[in-house]
């Protein structure tokens, strides 16, 4: 399977949003 540098960084945002997703519900949930 060929990975480019376009399909990295795209998997990196989404993982970066995901964090910032998963953050955000556990600010949520914690106030």
């Amino acid at each position: 399977m060929q990975t480019n540098p376009t399909d990295k960084i795209d998997s990196e945002q989404a993982t970066e949003t995901m964090d910032n997703l998963r953050t955000l519900l556990a600010g949520t949930h914690r106030s």
